[in-house]
């Protein structure tokens, strides 16, 4: 019966997990996948883990012009938490169901992702444009949980090469991210409020790229629940997000976008869950085009077994965007999750989406000899994503593990360049900005 409550635990820490496209899967849910650990004291435990990887990229700079290689990626981690729920166990076998006075989480992984391919040149490429170390830390903790008045909080600190917004900002970038709040849960816990205020830095290590680019964000966020029967919830989300620019050369405008959401979440039998939000958006830039209208999120959950589910969801919203001034993004997602035997893991992730792009105010990566010019002013793409994961849990301190992941942007949007070089010869340099690129990397996790 422990063996099930147990998994069951595991799987629902699985489930709640947000879409991640970029992100290694395992790495970045690895507090509901750790092993045993070693305990330091009553309440602390300290996990280790290191991956290993290694596959096939079709597109590793993310261009037009495609350039396969080898990829090999080595992971190691260090993790110390409080004891999880499913290993709060007292010396009868019972499990503790008193909460802990404050829950704590600090975690640090780094990974070295190298590139190979036949030509030297674009090796040499490859390695001046991608630094192979990244990093991937957190801290989190809450004060009092489960009580009326609970404080939480964290940071989080991510050096990555992915693209942040298309495949012309594939460049190194760091983003630190702290952040502080409470929830309240008067009475009998039927009403919850959540706030929280979190500063998001984005700074990217390329010049050109963050003299345009670089950004600060402050999210002030109150998210109330209210469960008003056995199964069901009115809840309410509000997050005004000022974005500010500070790079040098930026052509970017700043904003104060404003969104905010009204809407249910509910559970039919336990198989068929529903969360339905409508909400209004916008924007407030100093400058240009604004975003103002509806915004809405709906999402359909069947639980055909309590280690299966399907999610299918719509999604309408706005983002702030380096290439005008915001674009519209709506589109659809569709997800498998499925634990055989409470060792197979089968994770399945897809989303199709379009972007409607702002008038277009510019990239400001040229310079003075450089004339930057665009094909339309109307740029439209449409993004395709999916992401696979297998992984066997061979015991409770090895995994094995199989992924792939798909990107695509199809688009006819394209950049020129122009510019005299030291001969004062006119050169130029069209770039496209559609590219597909699918990775498949097979491997080994040691988490203990």
């Amino acid at each position: 019966m422990l063996k099930n409550s147990v998994r069951l635990l595991v799987i629902t820490g699985i489930f709640i997990f947000s879409h991640t496209v970029f992100a290694q899967v395992w790495l970045a849910d690895r507090d509901n996948k750790q092993g045993p650990g070693f305990k330091l004291g009553d309440s602390l435990v300290l996990h280790v883990g290191l991956g290993l990887e290694g596959g096939f990229d079709s597109n590793a700079m993310y261009s037009s012009d495609e350039v396969k290689a080898g990829r090999l990626r080595i992971t190691p981690y260090i993790d110390l938490a409080t004891r999880s729920k499913q290993r709060m166990e007292a010396k009868d076998g019972a499990v503790k169901l008193t909460p802990p006075k404050g829950t704590f989480s600090l975690g640090v992984a780094t990974y070295y992702d190298r590139y190979f391919t036949k030509d030297k040149d674009k090796v040499d490429n490859l390695n001046s444009k991608f630094n192979p170390f990244g990093i991937d830390t957190h801290l989190n903790f809450t004060i009092l949980p489960q009580r009326k008045f609970t404080i939480i909080g964290g940071v989080t600190y991510v050096k990555t090469l992915e693209p942040y917004e298309s495949s012309a900002d594939s460049q190194n970038r760091h983003e630190l991210s702290p952040a502080l709040g409470f929830i309240v849960s008067p009475g009998g816990g039927n009403l919850q409020i959540e706030s929280k205020y979190r500063y998001h830095l984005l700074y990217f290590s390329d010049e050109k790229v963050g003299d345009n680019s670089n950004r600060m964000d402050h999210d002030i966020s109150v998210n109330t629940s209210w469960k008003f029967l056995p199964k069901t919830a009115l809840i309410s989300n509000v997050l005004f997000s000022p974005h500010l620019y500070y790079g040098s050369n930026s052509t970017n405008v700043d904003s104060l976008p404003l969104k905010s959401y009204l809407g249910i979440q509910t559970l039919i039998l336990n198989k068929f869950g529903i969360k339905f939000l409508a909400g209004y958006g916008a924007s407030f830039y100093k400058a240009g085009p604004n975003f103002d209208s509806f915004i809405g999120d709906l999402a359909l959950m069947f639980y055909m077994t309590p280690f299966s589910k399907i999610s299918l969801g719509v999604k309408r919203d706005f983002v702030d965007s380096f290439y005008g001034n915001y674009y519209e993004r709506d589109g659809g997602y569709l997800s498998y999750d499925q634990l055989f035997a409470g060792r197979l893991l089968l994770t399945l992730k897809s989303e199709v989406y379009a972007r409607i792009y702002s008038e277009y105010h510019g990239e400001g990566l040229g310079d003075t000899d450089t004339t930057v010019t665009i094909n339309k002013n109307n740029r439209k793409d449409v993004w395709i994503t999916g992401s696979l994961l297998l992984e066997y849990r061979a015991s409770d301190w090895l995994s094995f593990h199989m992924s792939g992941r798909l990107w695509a942007d199809v688009t006819d949007f394209s950049t020129t360049y122009s510019w005299n070089d030291a001969l004062g010869i006119a050169q130029t340099n069209v770039y496209d900005t559609q590219f597909v690129k699918f990775e498949a990397l097979a491997g080994v996790r040691f988490h203990y």
